[in-house]
């Protein structure tokens, strides 16, 4: 049981690395340098990935991770499921689902229990 939440943390630690190496903010260089944002007024939520462990529930939603109570994009997180997350916004309860891809996390078989 420990070495598949080792191999959890690994994955989701793998994952935070890879969509948030940028820093997460991008940032458009040809922009000139008074421009006014052209951002939507309430930025789209999107799931990119969720973990449940026995202790916690977080999500990376819009690049950024999020637990339970955390504000993004002018919403706050009300519930993390296995498939979805909820939030409020301005009064309104809406969810945002996980894509359905998956990936598969296989066992090694061919190391055996007695290895160190």
């Amino acid at each position: 049981m420990a070495g598949t939440m080792k191999q959890l943390v690994f994955i989701a630690a793998l994952f935070i690395t890879v969509t948030c190496g940028a820093g997460g903010l991008l940032v458009d260089p040809t922009r000139p340098a008074g421009a006014r944002s052209t951002a939507p007024a309430f930025a789209t939520i999107r799931v990119e990935a969720i973990v449940i462990t026995n202790e916690t529930r977080w999500a990376i939603v819009n690049g950024t991770l999020v637990h339970h109570g955390d504000h993004i994009a002018n919403a706050v997180i009300e519930e993390i499921t296995s498939n979805s997350v909820r939030y409020s916004r301005n009064g309104r309860t809406e969810t945002a689902l996980l894509p359905s891809a998956s990936v598969p996390v296989r066992r090694n078989e061919s190391v055996s229990e007695e290895s160190p």
